[in-house]
């Protein structure tokens, strides 16, 4: 299984490079083994996050998260 979490908003900027589109496939593919988990901060909601253009609304609060990836033997953090 490969669980993934990701700040929504850099995730979902427009065009084909988005890191979205980009897993679309996989999660299609792999439906039940590929999982990916979207954070949006609670500071931007209501009608400021309408409101907020995209890459302005990453301002509020992008997420950088402490990352571990491991299997039986080898943990790797970034």
């Amino acid at each position: 299984h490969v669980y993934m979490h990701l700040d929504l908003n850099r995730s979902t900027r427009p065009g084909p490079d988005s890191t979205a589109r980009i897993l679309l496939p996989l999660l299609k593919e792999h439906p039940d083994r590929v999982h990916v988990y979207l954070f949006r901060s609670p500071k931007l909601k209501g009608i400021m996050a309408r409101l907020v253009p995209p890459r302005f609304n990453e301002g509020w609060g992008t997420w950088h998260p402490k990352v571990y990836g491991a299997d039986d033997s080898v943990m790797i953090s970034g």
